[in-house]
């Protein structure tokens, strides 16, 4: 029964290191579809055991790996005593037996206060985030990063994102034909920078004619800053939500993701 219960375990520890994406940046590692043998694959599982999110999986792989460790060395201490005619063997095995299952206990003791009270992502699961924010053609840096897992399916995302004022004006101006992921929230980003573009195009004349027409009323050039500052207002408004679909989709085995992201 044991047995049975550490191969599904096993099964199951695989399945989710690959849904988490933990141990993925092996390039000489095969998926799902590995052999259960291969020192990669076991590599991978007691890697999700460090740092995977499921604590059930890793109870169920943990208590039924030390019940079969600990009834093999009950089993040989059991045939030494006999074969040595002493009980030394029997005690010692008797207390390997017990420090297995006390180290057993207090990593998973460890591992549920973790996910009780919250821990951060991995490293390098940080890292491949920050270098997607900073792959993103707006984004110059990214600063104060701070990551916090709520359980096994929540994650909190909080970043400070210097943008480049002139790479977001860029993009306004030029309509671009590339085909890009559709926005969740509705409108894609071609769409939206489009809808900016066609903005824009109404305050630059006013801009090349310059300001010198008299006019009554309010000052022409303070009306045309508020128009522009309205106009990019929007627009990093948008960089912001391009930003955050880049991220959510980097944390899509995630089932609730909060992100706070602050222009820097």
């Amino acid at each position: 029964m044991e047995g049975a219960a550490v191969r599904a375990a096993y099964t199951e520890i695989l399945s989710q290191a690959h849904r988490e994406k933990v141990g993925a940046l092996i390039a000489s590692e095969p998926r799902k579809s590995d052999d259960m043998g291969t020192i990669a694959t076991v590599r991978r599982v007691f890697k999700y055991l460090r740092e995977g999110r499921d604590v059930m999986s890793t109870a169920t792989f943990t208590e039924a790996f030390s019940g079969v460790l600990s009834s093999g060395v009950g089993l040989i201490g059991l045939g030494l005593s006999y074969h040595l005619q002493s009980g030394v063997p029997d005690v010692v095995a008797s207390i390997c037996m017990a420090s297995i299952v006390s180290g057993v206990s207090v990593f998973l003791l460890q591992k549920s206060g973790n996910a009780l009270l919250g821990e951060t992502l991995p490293r390098w699961r940080v890292k491949a985030l920050i270098d997607k924010l900073e792959a993103h053609v707006a984004v110059v840096n990214v600063y104060d990063v701070k990551t916090e897992l709520v359980g096994v399916d929540t994650v909190r995302f909080k970043a400070e994102v210097q943008f480049n004022p002139q790479a977001i004006t860029e993009r306004i101006l030029q309509l671009n034909t590339a085909e890009e992921e559709p926005d969740p929230s509705g409108m894609d980003a071609h769409v939206a920078h489009a809808v900016l573009a066609s903005q824009l195009q109404g305050i630059i004349p006013q801009l090349r004619r310059g300001f010198s027409e008299p006019s009554v009323g309010e000052d022409p050039a303070a009306t045309w800053l508020f128009r522009n500052n309205n106009l990019f207002y929007e627009a990093l408004a948008w960089e912001l939500k391009d930003v955050e679909r880049a991220l959510r989709s980097e944390l899509q085995d995630f089932k609730n993701v909060h992100i706070d992201l602050e222009p820097w």
